[in-house]
């Protein structure tokens, strides 16, 4: 047991010992991070005290900052002043520009009504200031008004009055159907030309147009297309503007090409004339198709010609409705070939609709409405009501002719004030 013992306690020694140089390594490793801390200390004030200074100088700084920004808010103030007059300036000159633009452009228009209608003086002067106040209450630019007016002139139109009124239903029927501008004037002038009428039935004839394209299954430009060439082989036979346009309507629904409904009118009225003219086996032919007598037939196409073409188109529906053979009965007035038997073998099984075409142009004469009440309703749109607002504009325009020099000092104070603003002399 005794050397057990000695064992122990020689060991134990030993692990004391090791134990005793270990604490006091710790008690230098200690020492070391104390002294360290002090040292960061030191720093540590060291850099408060950098801080302060740091402070002080920040602080000047935002001082400057703010004599620097008074600066910037004087200099500001001046060029935000500057940069108002410059836009004042600019807009005046963009203003000017407008109105003389304006003016400008109803002058040339006006001087082409001119020399189309020979109006010079105070009656062209007149005109233009009459199309001005048609333009705020049509809802149609003076521009084209005035285009209307330069075509009325080249189309043999003449005197302020008839030109004014050419262009007022020109100009209502370019609103209320497809015919257009120049387009519809040359199409209602020449087809009036043709028949010989006088430019102030022109109203009649743009209500006649309406009422047809409204009511039959042809458009207002083909009625006037297909019209005129019915007129022109026509015209002779007495036939008015309004009746052409009753037969083109009725002849063009049926699909019938506008040269050929010209011709095969022409030749029928003919052919009818020479019957009543000359009697004989014509005539009795005649008789024969429609169950009149002479006199009833010669004062029938004596009084409306077309109304003489309907009798006889009438009579040809009741004969084929019979089984009657309609070709031989046409070649016994003198109508035969290609041409009248493409046209009035169609157009007499139509008969009614060509009576219904003739009844509408009847009472559209008497009443003439039709373009005006088909306007109105183009003209309650918004579209519309906005083009008559900048009408208003264009108008007040052209006022400022009338107010002598004020255009004339605006552009000369616009100039001065840009002259001074880029340091020039004034």
């Amino acid at each position: 047991m005794a050397k057990i013992t000695n064992i122990r306690i020689g060991i134990d020694a030993r692990g004391a010992q090791s134990g005793a140089a270990q604490a006091s390594k710790s008690f230098d490793d200690i020492g070391r991070s104390a002294a360290a801390a002090d040292k960061r200390v030191d720093e540590l004030e060291k850099d408060i005290d950098e801080l302060g200074s740091t402070a002080k100088d920040t602080e000047k700084d935002v001082d400057g900052l703010a004599e620097a920004t008074d600066d910037v808010g004087e200099a500001s103030s001046g060029a935000s002043g500057m940069v108002g007059k410059l836009v004042g300036a600019i807009s005046a000159m963009l203003i000017i520009n407008d109105v003389v633009s304006t003016m400008r452009e109803f002058e040339t228009g006006l001087v082409g009504v001119g020399k189309t209608t020979d109006l010079t003086g105070d009656a062209l002067e007149g005109l233009g200031q009459d199309v001005i106040q048609m333009s705020t209450q049509l809802g149609v630019s003076t521009t084209e008004l005035l285009d209307i007016a330069q075509a009325a002139g080249q189309l043999g139109v003449s005197g302020t009055d008839n030109v004014l009124a050419f262009t007022d239903a020109v100009a209502k029927l370019s609103s209320a159907s497809d015919l257009v501008g120049d387009d519809a004037a040359t199409a209602l002038a020449r087809m009036m030309n043709v028949t010989g009428e006088s430019a102030n039935e022109v109203g009649v004839l743009a209500s006649v147009i309406v009422e047809l394209g409204n009511n039959m299954a042809i458009t207002e430009s083909q009625i006037a297309h297909v019209g005129t060439q019915v007129a022109l082989s026509t015209a002779v036979f007495g036939t008015s503007s309004a009746e052409a346009s009753a037969l083109g309507a009725a002849m063009g629904a049926m699909g019938i090409r506008a040269q050929l409904a010209g011709s095969a009118m022409g030749r029928t009225m003919r052919s009818i004339d020479k019957a009543v003219r000359q009697g004989g086996v014509e005539m009795q032919a005649l008789q024969a198709i429609t169950g009149k007598t002479a006199e009833e037939i010669e004062t029938t196409f004596r009084d409306s010609a077309v109304d003489g073409v309907h009798m006889l188109l009438e009579g040809l529906q009741e004969l084929d409705a019979v089984g009657g053979d309609t070709t031989m009965a046409l070649e016994a007035l003198g109508l035969e070939g290609e041409e009248i038997l493409k046209v009035l073998p169609t157009m007499a099984l139509r008969a009614q609709d060509v009576g219904t075409a003739l009844t509408m142009m009847r009472a559209e004469v008497e009443d003439a409405t039709a373009a005006d009440e088909e306007f109105a309703r183009a003209q309650d749109t918004l579209g519309a009501q906005t083009q008559r607002m900048w009408n208003a504009f264009d108008a007040l325009k052209l006022k400022v002719k009338e107010t002598g020099g004020v255009l004339k000092d605006m552009a000369s104070f616009t100039a001065d004030l840009v002259s001074s603003m880029a340091g020039l002399a004034v």
